[in-house]
């Protein structure tokens, strides 16, 4: 078994190998995520981040890494993928985050998924989620007692899956033996599906209905997916009867989910936030925060123009700020007004309402994307249901939704797809993005591409 400092030196080989075969590009989206973990004998086990890069280096890139590593060692070497964080690889895809030890207690091992970087003190307060942020620090404070159920919405990028995140660390640093569960409502959905088609219903209602804290993010999945609905309805049943605490997001409030009227009831008993957008002032909090973490050194008369300018979401002033912040840096510029408004013009409108949509074709976003993840743009509108495809295809279809102007049903067509897809989709990736930091940077590093590259 080689011990890890040679096995780094063997990976640095291997990295640096690759980039002379395939380029920077690849090697920085998809293999400098890997992480070599043990060399034993013939055998080399890889942590990659979720199945998409498993299938992808296992199609794509393999061959090379083998050769690469037969050089190096005189031997040829067997590659064995691990996901990060998912003991059973049959289970659904997820972007887990690091996470403290599991309690020991109880009748099921619950992984909580919970982001430790996501805290209270990560977010920034202003007007805008000054309620939500109070009834979360009382919810973490008393588990389960007045505030329960805990209902937030808003539009996507205000921030609710950090204050899921938020709560469920504060809960576990002061009760650090309770079953505290983050997971999308897509993830509850397919785990259910799971459940049913292995004859496992019991074992999937004894790790819910057990919890002492339900975070479940993007309620709105479970729409028109009636037994999964149900099954949901009996869970939040069995917790609240308990006093155990249930926190729920969703893109919109109570009213608006085509949900049965007696779960929509549920939610309404409790408290219910809405996060709006950001007033000026938290803007520049924001922005100046991020510059601050980031330490990018941009002047305040460029955080105070993003602010102004800027009307779109959180995530959307962080994209602003990382692409100034990064092409200073990488140019050894001194960030002006112009290059600021430059950088960022394909967030901005005249008046200060963002994104000049109509600038970005969807030619551009399928081109990029088919560029970055290795499938063509045919297949991207094509009816190919390969995870490879498919999750490349649903990064496109959230591009053209937050970079274009079309409807839904137009980039439905675009793609091939029906409206319901497109939704799906986009809800899907930002989800993603809200959970996995180093995804919403590849997604992001795609965002420049398309704006940078003339449609």
């Amino acid at each position: 078994m080689e011990n890890l400092d040679n096995l780094k030196e063997i990976w640095k080989k291997v990295v640096d190998g690759l980039e002379l075969e395939i380029g920077k590009d690849p090697v920085e989206m998809w293999i400098k995520p890997l992480k070599p973990l043990v060399l034993e004998e013939d055998l080399l086990k890889i942590e990659v981040p979720n199945s998409i890069f498993r299938n992808n280096i296992s199609e794509k890139y393999e061959k090379n890494i083998v050769e690469i590593l037969r050089k190096e060692l005189n031997k040829t070497v067997s590659l064995d993928y691990l996901i990060s964080g998912i003991e059973d690889r049959k289970e659904p895809f997820h972007y887990p985050s690091p996470v403290p030890p599991p309690s020991q207690h109880g009748a099921a091992k619950v992984v909580s998924y919970i982001n430790l970087y996501y805290t209270f003190d990560a977010i920034v307060v202003g007007d805008f989620n000054r309620f939500s942020y109070n009834i979360a620090k009382n919810v973490a404070q008393a588990p389960g007692t007045n505030q329960n159920p805990f209902f937030m919405y808003s539009e996507p990028g205000m921030g609710k899956t950090h204050f899921l995140h938020a709560i469920g660390n504060e809960i576990l640093k002061a009760r650090p033996g309770n079953k505290i569960l983050y997971l999308s409502a897509e993830s509850f959905v397919n785990e259910y599906i799971t459940a049913i088609q292995e004859k496992n219903q019991d074992a999937f209602r004894n790790k819910y209905r057990n919890l002492d804290c339900l975070l479940l993010d993007d309620i709105q999945f479970i729409v028109k997916k009636e037994k999964s609905e149900e099954e949901f309805f009996h869970t939040f049943n069995a917790l609240f009867d308990s006093k155990k605490q249930i926190v729920v997001t969703s893109d919109r409030k109570p009213n608006d989910l085509e949900l049965n009227e007696r779960l929509i009831s549920r939610f309404k008993s409790g408290v219910i936030a809405d996060i709006g957008k950001p007033e000026y002032e938290s803007k520049v909090a924001i922005l100046n925060e991020e510059n601050e973490k980031n330490k990018f050194n941009i002047p305040q008369d460029i955080i105070n123009f993003v602010a102004e300018k800027v009307t779109d979401n959180i995530r959307s002033l962080k994209g602003c700020i990382s692409t100034i912040g990064h092409y200073s840096s990488q140019n050894n510029v001194y960030p002006s007004i112009d290059l600021a408004q430059n950088l960022i013009k394909d967030y901005i409108i005249p008046g200060g309402d963002s994104y000049m949509r109509d600038k970005v074709k969807i030619e551009t976003i399928k081109e990029m994307v088919s560029e970055t993840y290795g499938v063509s743009a045919e297949e991207l509108a094509s009816k190919s249901r390969t995870e490879r495809v498919s999750f490349a295809r649903q990064i496109a279809i959230y591009l053209a939704c937050s970079l274009t102007d079309k409807s839904l049903p137009e980039i439905g067509d675009d793609f091939n797809k029906d409206h319901s897809t497109v939704i799906y989709s986009r809800d899907k990736i930002t989800q993603l993005m809200n959970n996995d930091p180093f995804f919403s940077e590849q997604v992001n590093s795609v965002v420049n591409k398309i704006k940078s590259k003339k449609s």
